[in-house]
């Protein structure tokens, strides 16, 4: 007859299964976003409730047990993952910014040179050009984010005037810019619609 499995085994296993998933979770909420929309949100925050109900439950059991094992064992590692789950979180789109950066100062090295002087795509990343009336060029890397005909995306404009461009003559790369954000150097965060 096999053995049953002890509860503590049962806790351990729960708590390193669900440990690693929400990292993972966290580390790539940005990318799960832009491939499934709003799909992953609500998965991460099930499954930050089910931690949760996990803590509750192992809680009880440790007041009744009148033990604080499971305190050091379960319940404050999980703590500590949930906040360092929140903090890869928060820099989820930097992770996603370093992975595809190479690509990105490859594409911007082409422009530079003249091979690229139009919208395309390069080793699966797409890219629009446009040059300016000063004759610098710009570059947006749209990240897949936005709704019905908005974009989002990472823009390179060595001249910095992006960041100044006024709400009269907002009009860049086919539509207007509705928000932007100084990332670093000539790097902007910025929607379009």
């Amino acid at each position: 007859m096999p053995k049953t499995l002890s509860r503590k085994f049962i806790f351990r296993t729960f708590a390193a299964i669900w440990a690693i998933i929400f990292l993972l979770l966290s580390i790539f909420s940005y990318q799960l976003s832009v491939d499934f929309w709003f799909i992953p949100s609500l998965f991460y925050l099930g499954f930050l409730a089910l931690g949760i109900i996990f803590l509750i439950v192992y809680t009880i059991i440790s007041i009744k047990k009148k033990s604080l094992d499971g305190f050091y064992v379960y319940i404050l590692p999980i703590l500590l993952i949930c906040i360092f789950g929140f903090f890869a979180a928060s820099y989820s789109y930097d992770i996603f910014v370093y992975f595809k950066m190479p690509i990105y100062e490859e594409i911007i090295q082409k422009v530079s040179i003249g091979e690229f002087d139009k919208n395309g795509s390069y080793k699966g990343v797409g890219f629009y050009v446009e040059k300016t009336v000063d004759n610098n060029t710009r570059v947006a890397f749209p990240d897949g984010t936005g709704v019905i005909d908005n974009w989002c995306g990472l823009v390179w404009d060595s001249s910095g005037l992006i960041g100044t461009v006024s709400k009269e003559s907002n009009e860049l790369f086919g539509g207007d810019l509705i928000g932007i954000r100084h990332k670093k150097g000539p790097w902007y965060i910025a929607c379009f619609t």
